[in-house]
């Protein structure tokens, strides 16, 4: 069988509930690897695997998690959830979404309004991140490759 995987970087800022006016860095590049192609566009969830840097939380660290290719058609959104240990030991959860709308395809496909919650599933920070159009789209279209699955 056939899969598809791809690349990805997107950067932002973020900040935490409790001092909102304080913005912080905020990056992942993650891959995504689809194990079947035929069934890109049904219920697929792809694997997200890659790296993850929140100023305050972690200077880089792991992660693993999905994105919700599938509800894009369904919801018109396409969800990110993923889990990452900070520099301090505990565990964190990042989950967004993109809403994407036709009329402003470009803002909504490059937009990830997100939320980062801790080990007890409180919300600890908010974030907004970014993929560059200009300087990644060449790089993230070049990454689209297929591969052999088992």
């Amino acid at each position: 069988m056939l899969g598809l995987c791809f690349e990805e970087t997107m950067k932002g800022q973020w900040h935490r509930v409790d001092s909102p006016g304080v913005e912080r860095a905020i990056e992942f590049h993650a891959r995504g690897e689809v194990s079947r192609l035929r069934e890109l566009l049904g219920d697929t969830v792809a694997k997200l695997s890659g790296r993850v840097v929140v100023d305050g939380l972690t200077r880089g660290t792991d992660f693993e998690g999905t994105l919700g290719l599938g509800a894009l058609l369904r919801e018109k959104r396409l969800p990110y959830a993923f889990a990452f240990r900070a520099d301090d030991g505990r565990r964190y959860r990042f989950d967004g979404a993109k809403e994407v709308s036709v009329r402003e395809l470009a803002r909504t496909m490059t937009t990830l309004p997100a939320y980062i919650y801790d080990d007890s599933g409180s919300e600890i920070g908010r974030a907004v991140l970014h993929f560059d159009l200009r300087g990644d789209l060449v790089t993230f279209l070049r990454s689209w490759k297929p591969f052999r699955t088992r």
